[in-house]
């Protein structure tokens, strides 16, 4: 908020001194209200009038992706809504209830406490290692965090069981991918980036590893498929709304060219945005990170 404010020339007022004053570390759970009602007060008293706010049963949007309006916005519905919003979702929360996404959340927290107890982690660490005035509320996000594509190419098997053995059967439609293969071998496909396929027809008995059957349950590899014709993609693409992708497809039918050229990328992709330079993580002193 002060930044934003600042690069467009706006006032401050007492943001940068409450910012400064706000209490970075309690080892007590409680929100600090006195500084809540005074940074509301000092950014009200910097705006011709206080914007609309969404009431506490509707989200804030999101401070990450949006500007200036959208970031007053948010921080007003924190300051007013918070400690509400987070009380409402603890009651709502029935552990004998719970849906996937919030019991592999909740898993997450009971298993990070366990680090921090085991570890003797005290609250200082703590913070240092989750970000200061990090909540831990359980939570479901509608979707997961994709892992960064630099050197994809190197870690195969792909998907999440391990069922699709190199990038080229990945972009490839499902039906046309190994539905039997070795693992444990080391041999490495350059080509079609990934794990050399050896089919049952290849194999001469003196191969090590064990067979990969995607008929069996839970190895199946379909999914994640590039097989909308590209009529279908045309309309998807200009209308995504009115024309959904079948389930399980997320991309157009890819020519063996194309493939080739993405996997040629692949090999040479970086992920952005760079690291500043000089850039340097902090160090929480966590058990085996000392440098």
């Amino acid at each position: 908020m002060i930044r934003l404010r600042e690069q467009q020339a706006l006032p401050t007022g007492d943001l940068p001194a409450l910012l400064a004053g706000y209490p970075a570390a309690s080892a007590q759970a409680r929100i600090p209200q006195a500084h809540f009602t005074a940074i509301h007060r000092s950014l009200a008293s910097l705006l011709a009038s206080v914007p609309s706010i969404p009431d506490v049963h509707t989200e804030a949007p999101d401070p990450l992706d949006c500007d200036l309006e959208c970031q007053t916005v948010a921080l007003f519905w924190n300051l007013s809504h918070g400690r509400a919003y987070a009380d409402n979702a603890l009651d709502q929360l029935d552990v004998r209830r719970l849906t996937e996404g919030q019991a592999l959340n909740f898993a997450g927290i009971l298993i990070k406490n366990r680090f921090y107890e085991d570890y003797g982690i005290g609250f200082e660490q703590q913070q240092c290692i989750e970000g200061f005035g990090t909540l831990d509320l359980p939570q479901q996000v509608e979707g997961y965090k994709p892992r960064p594509l630099a050197g994809v190419w190197a870690t195969p098997p792909f998907l999440h069981n391990g069922s699709v053995p190199t990038l080229y059967q990945l972009l490839s439609p499902p039906e046309t991918r190994e539905r039997r293969f070795l693992l444990g071998t080391r041999q490495y496909d350059s080509e079609h980036l990934g794990y050399r396929v050896i089919g049952m027809q290849e194999a001469t008995g003196e191969e090590r590893g064990f067979w990969f059957d995607t008929a069996r349950e839970g190895n199946d590899n379909g999914g994640h498929a590039f097989a909308a014709d590209p009529d279908l993609w045309s309309r998807h693409r200009a209308a995504p709304g009115d024309n959904p992708l079948p389930s399980g497809v997320i991309g157009p039918q890819l020519s063996h060219a194309e493939k080739m050229a993405l996997l040629e990328y692949l090999k040479i992709h970086r992920d952005g945005p760079p690291t500043p330079a000089g850039f340097r993580a902090p160090d929480c002193g966590l058990p085996g990170s000392a440098r």
